[in-house]
């Protein structure tokens, strides 16, 4: 990634995922600076751009799954840091 991105990868899932979804923050409880994106089923990472540069963010991932118009979310999985450049 270049200055002010950051790449977000995770293993697939083959059974019951409509599709990701990403939340990251500049702080561990997830409240400061939050961003949520929204990823389709046939992605194992994502480029996120227009970031703060030398900041420290805090990433976890989560599948979703629509059933009959509902959503319904897994668990978060254990956030992860990384640094933009």
């Amino acid at each position: 990634p270049k200055k002010k991105q950051l790449k977000v990868t995770w293993k697939k899932q083959t059974t019951q995922t409509t599709g990701y979804q990403i939340q990251l923050a500049t702080n561990s409880e997830f409240t400061k600076n939050k961003k949520l994106i929204t990823v389709s089923n046939d992605k194992t990472s994502r480029l996120i751009e227009d970031l703060k540069s030398g900041k420290t963010y805090y990433i976890k991932v989560r599948t979703y799954k629509v059933k009959n118009g509902n959503n319904y979310y897994s668990s978060w999985s254990k956030y992860t840091t990384k640094k933009t450049k």
